[in-house]
């Protein structure tokens, strides 16, 4: 109510200072319109006001490039008397007090506010606005402004949404932030719930996921915080995609990281603490007696004799729920699931100089989940230095990486739901640290416990990822650059478990009535995963013909190789419950390992032009070569054009500057290429024995 009243006071106190500047035209008769002189045939007599406003002011307004701007608004401040400059970019003024305040102003440039004084004509220069025209988009190996783009990009502010939203993921953030992005997930699982990203639909066969560049290197959409991120874009378009040529037909999101800023040193603290449960559930029976005489009629409308005693079924029914562990009445929904208190936190701190600059952050993360025994915990770091060393040569490092801790029963949330539909009200699900079995001997003997499955193997796993970035910048000559960077990754992946024998019981006889006979044994998994990349990137711009002819031209090359090697042990007969190493089981053991790898190599390049911020064109050529095919088809090539027409900027568009922020005319064709095949790791495992042949006694590879 105080803040309904508040704004009405503030609607009021507008209001009213607009009445007394309508009183002041009224009493000078001349100005009604902005820019234009009427009479008022009904209004007589002089006005002393009248006497006082009868100067002209003239003037002229250009922008810094000294080119007139047509339709840029002059108002006298406080009064609604005002004009619009015309084709040469000169307005006039009648009835100008000597103490007036000019405000002008115009889309894309900042406002400015002049005192006339004794001037009668004026000259005004116009400065753009940098938040509004120089707002620049990332888009492959480079940046651009947005009003200039001639491909189909959309920016994402993901540092707004980290603080407005609680996620942890970059791929949620993302969901409904973009047009033509669509984000669903599949698992919900904590630390598992990235979504599966589709831009503009289902591009191609296998693998329809966009290729994921952060800091100009490919990556896994959630290896870096939400809270890290500087700038994300998407490139929708073959035009725009084109540049990353055989990864990019089903689209490219561009995420860059943060860096820090000369000045005092910020220190930044974003959390949340959320609770969290599962928002709709199925409504089990789970009062038994009710359970026992629904299925004694299934069986009887089924021909079969009833499978529970009437006596079973009042036993029950009497108790009234008084003696639970003798006579339950579960609902393995409400036992199973729970609310979950989850936590994020980060905290960041950046500064520098003109000389150096850093950020450095450090976030946690903890959900426990919904379900017992599926946690996930995770420990994330970054670390972004830059150093101007010369004027001419900029080095820089970036940092990063997570170690995260799985709780073993994710693996096992798919068995809760497979056995919780087959579960019954008649059975304890837990109680003084054992799991029940069922307690009516009339029931099924192997009724299952959602709830033991979760607990079925004890371990750990862990994911550990380290990523390193150096690269550095020389600018030998005003508008040439030449940049190179390296950067390797290693995502490691390790898995230890074994059984945990659970026997099911009965808490009214206190016996077992399911004995776990389940062989015991040990295993081991380990994947490690890594990413070598490097690339040199050469740029130059300028700007010809009286500053009308924008000239941006890129080239560059880059490698990069994936290596994946994988390795399982499992050993049957643990002497001790407490081992959980491979030697500590003396029974039969399997092995199992796989290695694969593949490299490519590009070339790329690009041309911008752009005429006096109007004609807009963009030519890109991209060459790629991948291991992943044969030799004689090993290169592709993807080339784009792109144009557009900045009508807005038209001369013959002036009168529509006031309503129109911005009119483009694009077009575009590209090619796009798809080097994703149809096995998980996107490649052949090189090393495997199904591709080697033997040949008159020598080995011959396949792959």
């Amino acid at each position: 109510m105080y803040q309904q009243k508040k704004e009405r006071c503030m609607f009021h106190a507008k209001l009213s200072k607009l009445l007394v500047g309508g009183a002041i035209l009224l009493a000078t008769g001349p100005t009604y319109a902005a820019g234009n002189n009427y009479s008022d045939s009904n209004f007589t007599g002089s006005s002393p006001i009248v006497q006082q406003q009868g100067r002209t002011i003239t003037g002229t307004i250009v922008d810094d490039k000294g080119e007139t701007i047509i339709g840029a608004n002059v108002m006298v401040k406080g009064t609604t008397n005002g004009s619009i400059t015309n084709i040469d970019g000169q307005f006039t003024l009648n009835n100008v007090p000597k103490d007036a305040t000019l405000v002008i102003s115009f889309v894309g440039y900042k406002e400015q506010s002049i005192k006339v004084g004794t001037q009668s004509n004026l000259n005004i220069t116009l400065q753009e606005d940098s938040e509004l025209i120089d707002e620049v988009v990332v888009v492959g190996y480079a940046s651009q402004k947005k009003v200039n783009l001639t491909g189909s990009v959309s920016s994402v502010n993901m540092a707004d949404i980290a603080e407005k939203r609680p996620i942890t993921n970059l791929s949620a953030g993302l969901a409904g932030m973009a047009a033509g992005i669509s984000v669903t997930s599949s698992s919900n699982k904590p630390g598992d719930d990235n979504g599966s990203i589709l831009v503009r639909g289902q591009g191609t066969l296998n693998n329809s996921a966009p290729l994921v560049i952060i800091d100009g290197v490919e990556s896994n959409i959630n290896s870096v915080s939400p809270q890290d991120v500087e700038s994300m874009s998407v490139l929708k378009d073959a035009a725009s995609a084109s540049i990353y040529g055989s990864r990019a037909a089903n689209g490219v999101i561009l995420i860059t990281t943060k860096k820090g800023k000369s000045g005092k040193v910020n220190v930044d603290y974003t959390g949340y603490v959320s609770l969290e449960s599962i928002g709709r559930t199925i409504d089990p029976v789970s009062d038994y007696a009710t359970y026992m005489d629904l299925m004694n009629e299934a069986y009887q409308n089924s021909g079969q004799p009833a499978r529970f005693t009437q006596e079973t079924i009042d036993a029950w029914r009497n108790d009234k729920g008084q003696n639970p562990l003798i006579y339950p009445n579960t609902n393995w929904i409400d036992e199973v699931f729970s609310t979950a208190v989850a936590t994020n936190h980060n905290l960041s701190v950046s500064g520098g100089n003109d000389k150096i600059s850093f950020y450095n952050s450090f976030g946690y993360n903890n959900n426990p989940g919904v379900i017992e025994n599926a946690g996930y915990e995770r420990y994330s770091f970054r670390s972004n230095v830059e150093a101007k060393v010369t004027p001419w040569l900029t080095l820089g490092t970036k940092l990063g990486g997570y170690l995260a801790n799985i709780d073993l029963g994710q693996d096992m949330i798919d068995d809760v739901f497979t056995y919780g539909v087959a579960s019954t009200p008649g059975l304890v699900l837990r109680h003084d640290g054992r799991f029940g079995g069922m307690q009516n001997p009339e029931d099924d003997p192997q009724s299952n416990n959602p709830l033991q499955k979760l607990y079925r193997e004890v371990g750990k796993k862990q994911e550990r990822n380290i990523r390193a970035q150096f690269n550095g910048t020389l600018t030998p000559l005003k508008g040439l650059s030449i940049a190179g960077s390296y950067s390797y990754e290693l995502t490691d992946k390790d898995n230890s478990r074994k059984t945990n024998l659970l026997d099911l019981w009965n808490f009214n006889t206190e016996s077992v009535v399911s004995k776990d006979a389940r062989r015991n044994y040990i295993k081991n998994d380990n994947r490690k995963i890594e990413r070598i990349f490097m690339d040199a990137v050469i740029r130059y711009e300028n700007k010809f013909f009286n500053n009308k002819l924008d000239l941006n031209i890129l080239a560059g090359a880059s490698q990069e190789m994936r290596r994946d090697r994988s390795f399982s042990a499992q050993k049957y007969d643990w002497i001790d419950s407490s081992v959980d190493v491979i030697d500590g089981a003396t029974g039969e053991s399997t092995t199992s390992g796989s290695h694969s790898e593949w490299a490519m190599r590009s070339y790329f390049g690009r041309i911008n032009l752009g005429w006096d911020n109007r004609y807009l064109l963009e030519m890109n050529l991209r060459a790629d070569a991948s291991s992943r095919f044969v030799e004689s088809k090993r290169w592709g090539y993807f080339p784009s054009f792109s144009a557009a027409w900045r009508i807005d900027q038209e001369n013959f568009m002036a009168g529509t500057r006031k309503w129109l922020d911005a009119l483009k005319l694009r077009a575009s064709y590209g090619v796009l290429g798809n080097n994703y095949l149809a096995s998980e790791y996107m490649c052949v495992p090189t090393y495997a024995k199904a591709n080697y042949v033997l040949n008159d006694g020598m080995v011959i590879g396949m792959g």
